[in-house]
């Protein structure tokens, strides 16, 4: 057929996600770069789409052959310009059910009759009809379903269960109510993280409220509470993370954080790591952090499902002080569980410096006159020599005329800062004599 048709030879295209481009990054830059560590044809790789971040950052989404995708994911990195950019699969994201609910799938149902197979659009269901629906839905939002508890019992089971294990600060994840600060409950925000102060610890800087995160410090230690939803976008997730990290390095010493983050990495204990999981591994990474999280209990519990993302994380500096760190059997009247951990006492210690100077209610007068009846020989000596004879003629004469006074033993002095229990759950997180609750959703 001559120059009038081209043979094509189909081939599996795979989309890529480039992450950290520079804001001035343009197309033709990221397709340099990708051809000199795949060796793909310019006419292979084609940006479908960016979009730009905060912090002049930007995200490109990429798509091209599955065996060059695989070549570039296995190098895990792509140099664009100056930028070390991060790749990754890029997903497609498709309807799911909302988490929280155990109620029949509606995805396919009228929203305002729930008849299956129809549309709002074409619904020609009477009013009254779409009033009760409304209603049953209002009455299973609060807890009206079968099997629910009321929001009440369930932050009330909290504050009890910390009170009878005597804790003294409760870091709260995803609660239903709040409480004023003062009475030692300091909410961010969007009033779904908080933390609870029930001991007599002196809190010492209280920070801003902040969508998804609350902090204060006490003992020298910054304490985070946080939550993030699971049903938030990737990009808003990150944004969140990004908060996270900036109150964390304004920190001028250690920090714990722990929270309910929906998101999940072996780092502490899941099987398997989404995005979710990958973004915060590495900012824990990044900030020298750790993981408090120990053994393989899950922190979330549904029927059959079960996962970790509950986690505690702390600085290296006060992680090794993490003890005890457990998911509790207790009952939380939420799908998330307790989990407790102690914050051990901090040592410091210290030598005292010795003591000098004499015994004045000692002193021999005649001793004295006939020491400094002595010549002290300044000569032509400068300034500075002269002053320094005269202070050793001056000591001479008081070591002759009394005693020194009685040396101090250096004892060595410890101090002990409040040991911390700390209880993460489905309900709250605890930290003090102290011990920690993280509070989750309700069960259905």
């Amino acid at each position: 057929m001559g120059d009038k048709a081209a043979v094509r030879e189909l081939a599996h295209i795979q989309k890529i996600v480039v992450q950290d481009l520079d804001e001035q990054a343009v197309p033709s830059e990221i397709v340099g770069a990708i051809e000199g560590i795949t060796g793909a044809k310019t006419e292979e790789i084609r940006v479908i789409s960016t979009w730009d971040l905060s912090r002049g950052q930007k995200w490109a989404i990429i798509s091209l052959p599955a065996h060059f995708a695989s070549k570039l994911l296995t190098a895990g990195r792509l140099r664009v310009g100056y930028t070390n950019c991060r790749v990754r699969f890029w997903e497609e994201r498709r309807r799911g059910r909302c988490p929280k609910c155990t109620e029949p799938d509606r995805r396919n149902c009228c929203r305002v009759c729930g008849a299956n197979g129809l549309y709002e659009s074409s619904c020609e269901t009477s009013e009254e009809a779409k009033a009760i629906f409304k209603a049953e839905l209002a009455q299973q939002q609060i807890g009206g379903g079968s099997g629910n508890k009321q929001p009440k019992e369930h932050a009330d089971l909290a504050l009890a269960t910390a009170n009878e294990k005597a804790v003294d600060i409760i870091l709260v994840s995803e609660q239903y109510r709040n409480k004023e600060e003062e009475e030692g409950w300091y909410p961010d925000a969007g009033g779904r993280a908080a933390i609870a102060v029930l001991g007599r610890h002196q809190i010492d800087v209280i920070g801003p409220c902040l969508s998804g995160l609350r902090w204060i410090e006490t003992n020298g230690l910054r304490l985070f509470s946080c939550y993030c939803s699971p049903n938030v976008p990737f990009t808003e997730f990150e944004t969140f993370l990004r908060r996270l990290e900036i109150s964390i390095r304004e920190a001028k010493g250690p920090v714990i954080v722990g929270g309910d983050f929906n998101a999940k990495s072996q780092d502490w204990g899941s099987c398997k790591e989404d995005n979710r999981g990958k973004a915060l591994a590495d900012l824990i990474a990044s900030l020298g952090l750790t993981s408090c999280n120990q053994g393989n209990e899950p922190t979330f519990v549904r029927g059959a499902s079960e996962s970790h993302i509950d986690i505690t994380f702390a600085s290296r500096a006060v992680a090794d002080r993490v003890r005890d760190w457990k998911v509790l059997d207790e009952e939380s009247l939420s799908l998330h569980r307790y989990m407790q951990y102690s914050i051990a006492a901090q040592r410091k210690t210290y030598q005292n410096p010795p003591h000098t100077g004499w015994a004045i209610r000692k002193l021999d007068r005649s001793k004295l006159k006939k020491a400094l009846q002595r010549v002290a020989h300044v000569g032509d000596q400068n300034a500075e020599d002269a002053c320094n004879i005269t202070i050793r003629w001056l000591t001479r004469a008081c070591v002759a005329s009394m005693p020194k006074s009685a040396t101090m033993l250096s004892k060595k002095k410890i101090y002990n800062n409040d040991a911390w229990t700390a209880e993460s759950g489905s309900s709250s997180s605890d930290v003090g004599k102290n011990a920690s609750f993280t509070t989750g959703r309700q069960k259905n």
